[in-house]
């Protein structure tokens, strides 16, 4: 990833978005947190373009197994998923860019992920009993 940054920032932050970009030069996967951490900075300044790029190497790649246990039959399940923050931020930042389609999408995939952690674990503790 290639991120040019202008001289019209203030002193210092310059030499903070270089650090920046050595950092998300690194595999994502290797360097999650910092790439959290890179992402949260961009949004917090507004700077939602920037910030949008990175959440959604974040949310790429991740997905959740779950087996459900009914009675003799097992119920394996695969879902595309991610971080329900991660997908909140990366909607947010679409919307802020005014790619309103996509926003809806990924807030329409969050609602999903949000019942996967709030029913789920509710099923499984309901079969338990």
């Amino acid at each position: 990833m290639s991120i040019f940054f202008p001289y019209s920032y203030r002193t210092g932050a310059y030499k903070s978005q270089l650090h920046a970009s050595v950092i998300l030069s690194q595999d994502v996967k290797s360097f999650s947190v910092l790439f959290a951490e890179i992402a949260d900075a961009y949004y917090e300044k507004q700077l939602w373009a920037d910030a949008k790029p990175i959440y959604e190497l974040l949310g790429m790649d991740s997905e959740v197994s779950i087996c459900i246990a009914l009675q003799f039959n097992v119920l394996k399940l695969t879902i595309q998923t991610s971080s329900l923050y991660i997908l909140l931020q990366t909607a947010a930042c679409r919307q802020m860019v005014e790619e309103l389609q996509e926003a809806a999408e990924v807030y329409e995939h969050s609602k999903s992920v949000r019942f996967i952690y709030e029913y789920i674990p509710i099923v499984l503790l309901s079969q338990e009993n």
